[in-house]
């Protein structure tokens, strides 16, 4: 495998985990009088609950998902460049 392919196949792992991210759904974890609880928050795309720790919750995934798909775009960028760097080493064939 060159490293094209490689960047490509590491390029879409970052944007499909970016997806995941979004879509999953996001848990808060509390303490109240009654011990430790867990509420669903929904997810960053459906918010389920609007109260303030979910929206904290939902943020910090936000934040983690589009560190995670920039990355991945980051690798297709590598990709591109690693194709046009092969394409431009190649010697031109003889007429």
């Amino acid at each position: 495998m060159n490293l094209r392919n490689g960047l490509k196949m590491l390029g879409a792992a970052g944007i499909v985990l970016c997806v995941i991210l979004l879509i999953t759904p996001v848990t808060y974890s509390g303490e109240d009088e009654n011990g430790p609880y867990q509420d669903n928050c929904g997810s960053v795309v459906a918010a389920a609950n609007s109260w303030d720790e979910c929206d904290v919750e939902r943020n910090g995934r936000l934040t983690l998902s589009l560190i995670v798909g920039g990355i991945g775009v980051c690798f297709f960028y590598g990709a591109y460049l690693a194709g046009k760097a092969q394409k431009d080493t190649r010697e031109p064939s003889d007429p």
